[in-house]
């Protein structure tokens, strides 16, 4: 909940015209269900903002049964160092045994996690990037999420990888992950322009100085891995 509210208030302070969320993990997951609840609650500003999110891209998620020493294994892996490794150890064992020590507050995060993920609004259009050979998060999963969200009349797009490892789809193809991006982008930032102008012309189509004159900035928010104590990103960058 920290990040997303550290999100909200960047995003306030910007108040940039469209931007798109692009998470990672599980983790990311969860933040960006806690940022569309601030965004979806009674404020109205927080409502606009909203209303100016172009499109959602899914890092290597989501799993529909994510287990709680997936973080240790993926310490193990995700490592290069023997600093890092104890570093990540002791944060993803402590995390592990929590999780297993409350295993009725886990089991009910497990719950509401998926019942959030598969009944998200399907206003905003969603970018999966994924990969078979992805240990942490089957996907099985995330090709489960995806028709699922389809059937629901969320517009999905998807690209898997197949070799890479997890969230390291960048890292092994990089000209193919920016190429994703790059076209995922470009073709939601037209349609949300789109119905934004098409809106302000049904709104006010007896007066042409009320037709939508907005700039086309846009804002990325990248939000990593199952880990909370991972670092945010430039929020505010400008594609």
């Amino acid at each position: 909940m920290a990040v997303a509210l550290e999100i909200v208030s960047r995003l306030e302070n910007s108040k940039p015209d469209y931007w798109v969320i692009h998470t990672f993990s599980n983790g990311g997951g969860y933040m960006y269900l806690c940022l569309r609840r601030l965004l979806e609650g009674s404020h109205p500003s927080r409502r606009s903002l909203l209303e100016g999110c172009a499109g959602v891209i899914f890092d290597s998620m989501p799993s529909l049964n994510p287990s709680p020493f997936a973080s240790v294994f993926f310490a193990c892996t995700a490592s290069q160092t023997i600093s890092e490794l104890g570093s990540n150890l002791a944060w993803s064992l402590g995390y592990s045994l929590r999780s297993v020590l409350t295993c009725p507050i886990w089991g009910n995060r497990l719950g509401w996690y998926r019942k959030q993920i598969l009944g998200m609004s399907t206003d905003i259009p969603e970018l999966y990037l994924f990969s078979d050979a992805d240990t942490i998060i089957s996907s099985d999963d995330i090709v489960q999420v995806i028709e699922l969200r389809r059937q629901r009349g969320a517009v999905c797009s998807s690209v898997n990888f197949v070799t890479s490892s997890h969230v390291n789809h960048f890292g092994m193809f990089p000209t193919k992950y920016m190429g994703a991006i790059r076209g995922f982008v470009g073709d939601a930032l037209l349609a949300v322009r789109k119905n934004h102008d098409d809106a302000a012309r049904t709104s006010s189509s007896s007066s042409s100085s009320s037709t939508s004159t907005s700039s086309s900035s846009l804002v990325a928010a990248g939000v990593g891995s199952s880990s909370s104590s991972v670092s945010i990103p430039s929020i505010i960058s400008k594609l």
